[in-house]
């Protein structure tokens, strides 16, 4: 997590130590709390995983695994804030511009682009993910990808104007380090809160893209055939191994974890 940390920022010798204690400190409760509830929930996803999805509930699993992102997130927050509170001005200059070279690079990729590129690295992003847990698809699955891609409505360039708005508000967080409170407010805004500021035009794109995937992945999952039946099964049992070596079992009732990844 460390390394992530200083693709950004060069950090000195002081923030690097707080870094590591942070990052060991967070490594130690994300395995004696969210690891369990991680096993807990794909122990429950092998108990319903044949059977038939919709888009509704294939939205449904994706909160689910948002949930738990957010939790991570939401514990990281304030020892965010407090390395935020010692950066220094050149420090933030070059964290805005590691994010204007990230911005200039995923235009070029993504913007400036022909469609039929964008076409080709939609299908690829898509069938690079959901590959682990397939394997290779069918010829009919693979039209349908297809014409999932040619439904998509463009959005990388409303992206890169959201990804500048991103930018200018860690600035106002920056100029505020000074202000605990409004730091942490913009933090949020930053980490957990980001959709909630988006231009209504690529919300309404961003919906739109977000429901035909759900309708194509809900087809994929309905039509798998019986390799990539097993090929799922055989993914999901192989997270549920790590996460139980990672943090042994132990005698507490699933049901009662359920109820904790609820409660966040």
């Amino acid at each position: 997590m460390l390394w992530y940390v200083e693709k950004y920022v060069t950090l000195d010798s002081e923030q690097k130590k707080f870094a590591k204690v942070t990052i060991e400190e967070f490594h130690q409760w994300h395995r004696s709390t969210q690891i369990p509830i991680y096993a807990a929930y794909i122990e429950d996803l092998l108990q319903r995983i044949d059977e038939p999805f919709t888009p509704k509930s294939v939205h449904e699993e994706t909160d689910q695994v948002q949930l738990l992102i957010e939790a991570s997130f939401k514990r990281l927050l304030p020892s965010l804030a407090d390395l935020c509170e010692t950066l220094n001005s050149q420090q933030i200059q070059e964290i805005d511009s590691k994010l204007a070279k990230k911005r200039k690079k995923y235009k070029k990729k993504f913007v400036d682009a022909s469609d039929e590129r964008k076409m080709e690295l939609r299908i690829k992003e898509l069938t690079d993910y959901l590959g682990q847990f397939f394997g290779r698809f069918t010829p009919e699955q693979t039209q349908w990808i297809a014409q999932w891609s040619t439904s998509l409505k463009p959005y990388e360039e409303l992206t890169v104007m959201q990804q500048e708005i991103w930018a200018e508000t860690f600035s106002k967080a920056m100029q505020h380090r000074d202000d605990r409170s409004k730091l942490e407010d913009y933090l949020q805004e930053l980490v957990l809160y980001q959709t909630d500021n988006w231009q209504p035009e690529l919300q309404e794109k961003l919906d739109h893209n977000q429901a035909i995937t759900y309708q194509l992945i809900a087809k994929l999952l309905n039509n798998r055939n019986e390799k990539q039946r097993l090929k799922f099964r055989k993914k999901l049992n192989k997270y549920l191994t790590d996460f139980n070596k990672m943090n042994p079992p132990q005698s507490e009732d699933p049901s009662s974890i359920k109820t904790s990844l609820q409660a966040q």
